[in-house]
């Protein structure tokens, strides 16, 4: 994939109309539905053996910096070796091209079906547990002023289909928020209940032991006791998750917690967005990711 590509393919979802808009998205919604013949799938968790993953946080409609970082990342070398495009969610509200952000990624899975893995943030919300602010109908409103509610209700039912958690031979588990504080076995992560799938999409780490309501409303926060004893009950060792603001990524819990953002400016004002290239095959060593960074200086000067 070239950079041309990338423009081309934002440039032909900006001239999307309404029609074939729904039309596309209930395609999409049909490879989900049929995503065991491209990834080795068990219920809402997807099991990764082989090749490199590379791992993009929260996007929250920033398309400019998800296509310079997955250019600097070398996308198209990446997808031609084998590897895999791991996002961790939210890829709507908050930002100004969320309608083009999350249309260009499904765009992307459709040609690479075996290549883009996207998973469900809190931001692709139950009906049951909307997130706030939840923008994003209004910019389809703005968009597709005739049918936009019934683009809204497709984008629910694919809310609802995507995967929420993967996990790999190599011993890393990515998803968005956080893992379940009371619920340790990842056989569990298939099929989750109400609140195990609010912990999932809500969850934060903290610093001290134990586990505690969380400040957002939703989930709970979880210490390093908890992240150590789940690692440990599951044979892996590494949590790769995005959710929560960083300048680019952060580690946490003495380095057993990587959280990944992937996008820059406001409302966050972070200077800095990251992604993170991992080995899926070989066991994970601390130190072994690669880590790609790009400054919102490097974006604002890519599009002038």
């Amino acid at each position: 994939m070239s950079t041309d590509l990338i423009t081309q393919t934002i440039r032909s979802i900006r001239n999307i109309d309404q029609r074939r808009i729904s039309q596309f998205l209930k395609e999409y919604l049909t490879h989900l539905k049929n995503m065991h013949r491209y990834f080795n799938k068990e219920g809402q968790l997807v099991y990764l053996d082989k090749g490199e993953a590379l791992i993009l946080g929260d996007i929250h409609g920033d398309i400019s910096t998800l296509a310079f970082l997955l250019e600097k990342a070398d996308i198209k070398q990446h997808i031609a070796n084998g590897g895999i495009v791991i996002c961790l969610g939210d890829y709507i509200d908050r930002g100004e091209y969320q309608v083009e952000t999350i249309l260009f990624l499904i765009t992307l899975q459709m040609r690479y079906k075996k290549n883009i893995l996207l998973l469900r943030g809190n931001h692709e919300p139950p009906e049951w547990l909307l997130p706030y602010p939840h923008d994003f109908p209004l910019h389809l409103r703005s968009r597709f002023p005739e049918l936009w509610r019934d683009i809204y209700n497709l984008f629910m039912q694919i809310f609802d289909e995507l995967p929420t958690t993967a996990v790999s031979k190599s011993g890393i588990l990515m998803l968005h928020g956080g893992i379940s504080v009371k619920n340790l076995l990842l056989e569990n992560y298939k099929r989750p209940d109400r609140e195990m799938l609010t912990e999932i999409l809500w969850n934060d780490p903290m610093n001290e032991d134990g586990y505690r309501p969380s400040y957002r409303g939703a989930g709970y926060l979880f210490g390093p006791d908890i992240t150590a004893k789940f690692l440990d009950k599951n044979n892996l060792e590494l949590i790769v998750r995005g959710h929560e603001p960083a300048n680019g990524y952060q580690y946490r819990h003495n380095g057993k917690i990587i959280t990944l953002f992937s996008r820059t400016g406001p409302p966050y004002m972070n200077t800095m967005a990251a992604a993170v290239k991992v080995a899926l095959e070989e066991r994970y060593r601390k130190g072994s990711e690669e880590i790609i960074t790009i400054t919102d200086d490097e974006v604002r000067e890519s599009l002038s």
